[in-house]
């Protein structure tokens, strides 16, 4: 749920330290462990778009198929 709306607040521009306390993470280094733990990058790449859905649904087509 934090990291879900971690995520669009990082495609709104929100820089992942205001992010974090705002979802309710002690700090950014707290959200960067979690966050990218779940989604697979970090909230910084995630904002800049390197993280954003094609990239996920790769990691998942990879690990379906097992490469």
């Amino acid at each position: 749920m934090r990291v879900a709306r971690a995520k669009e607040l990082l495609l709104r521009g929100v820089r992942a330290s205001e992010v974090a306390p705002l979802v309710g993470f002690y700090d950014q280094a707290q959200l960067t462990r979690h966050f990218r733990r779940i989604v697979g990058t970090t909230p910084a790449r995630y904002g800049r778009g390197e993280g954003e859905r094609g990239d996920e649904s790769m990691l998942f087509a990879e690990h379906a198929t097992g490469r």
